[in-house]
């Protein structure tokens, strides 16, 4: 919610929207995030390495869904994974 936002108020004025759903990426990280509330940054981001993985897998999938970059079902059925 906090990226749309910030990517609208960026598209008015005259930036891409990308530029805005990047900066709050980088408030929420471990910029500001972690140094505001440190208990809330270890919360959402873990520091176990599966746990991190885990969630980068997630945002990778949810990304190319969202941009269309899902593999075809036909190419699927021939690969061997």
């Amino acid at each position: 919610m906090l990226a749309r936002g910030l990517g609208e108020l960026c598209d008015r004025l005259g930036q891409p929207c990308r530029v805005g759903e990047i900066r709050v990426g980088i408030l929420i990280g471990p910029t500001l995030l972690g140094r505001v509330a440190p208990e809330l940054h270890t919360t959402l981001f873990p520091a176990e390495p599966v746990q991190l993985a885990m969630l980068e897998s997630v945002g990778c999938a949810t990304r190319r869904e969202s941009t269309g970059m899902h593999p075809m079902v036909s190419q699927c059925d021939s690969c061997s994974c």
